[in-house]
């Protein structure tokens, strides 16, 4: 008896398998399962590449302490030196450019290896290389994915880029020539080092038409982490952080470019939107 039962009541009403209205339930179910946890998913995969690109940070922070020691605490003021200071040789550069940086993370001095130099590469690099191709990486373009704060580590002297801006890039290009650290006058924890590629770009003074190309073409790729204009930093003292940072501002609460304390007054007097 229980067997005919079972074949009347049980099996027989399920013998077909799913009806279609239960497989169209399911999909939605889990269409909407997964509506819920991508972003969750994508979320948790940029903040993972964030933390990455800040550990490179740090330790590139600590390889400048271990450069400046060892060379009693001169910066490194050579042509392109903020983009050229350590990493492989990068597409963009035609000969074997010396990175001293490199020496103090295990690296050979010329490396055309890129998978050697993976610390200069930040996980969420994807690009914005202003005046180069948009969408190429810049770790794979110039060798490294962070540009150091030119008015520490680059050029022997600051180039001036517009009038309005003038008497402050005079004032600091005096300075910089055999900088040394003991010269600075703002404070470590303030500081900008280096960052990821784009913060340079996004203080420094532009022509109105390059700033058109750099917000339409440029700046999208450029902004690697989360949320727009904010940028992971390494400071003078070694400590990193994810900064906004303000358009055309030498100077915030939050971090300055300018070395010198005395030269905040210039940098007050022109700092922001350009006209």
């Amino acid at each position: 008896m229980f067997i005919d039962c079972f074949k009347r009541c049980g099996r027989g009403k399920f013998a077909g398998g799913f009806t279609l209205v239960e497989l169209l339930v399911v999909v939605a179910v889990i269409a909407m399962l997964l509506a819920i946890l991508l972003p969750t998913l994508r979320l948790a995969r940029a903040v993972s590449k964030k933390t990455i690109c800040q550990s490179n940070l740090k330790q590139l922070a600590c390889a400048w302490s271990m450069y400046l020691e060892h060379y009693d605490g001169y910066f490194y003021q050579e042509t392109n030196a903020n983009m050229d200071y350590g990493g492989w040789r990068g597409t963009e550069n035609p000969g074997w450019v010396p990175r001293p940086l490199n020496r103090w993370v295990g690296l050979a001095e010329t490396l055309d290896d890129e998978k050697s130099a993976e610390v200069f590469c930040c996980p969420a690099d994807k690009g914005g290389v202003f005046q180069s191709m948009p969408r190429e990486r810049s770790f794979r373009l110039l060798g490294t994915s962070y540009r150091t704060n030119i008015f520490l580590i680059g050029p022997g002297q600051h180039a001036q880029f517009s009038p309005r801006t003038k008497d402050l890039d005079l004032a600091i290009s005096s300075r910089l020539r055999n900088l040394r650290i003991s010269q600075m006058t703002a404070g470590s924890a303030h500081l900008v080092l280096m960052g990821d590629q784009g913060w340079m770009f996004q203080w420094m003074p532009m022509s109105p038409l390059r700033k058109q190309q750099w917000e339409q073409d440029y700046k999208p790729y450029a902004e690697w982490h989360i949320k727009p204009e904010h940028y992971n930093l390494a400071f003078m003292d070694g400590h990193t952080a994810f900064v906004k940072i303000r358009k055309a501002y030498y100077v915030t609460d939050d971090y300055s470019v300018v070395p010198f304390k005395e030269l905040y007054g210039l940098a007050y007097q022109v700092q922001g939107e350009e006209p």
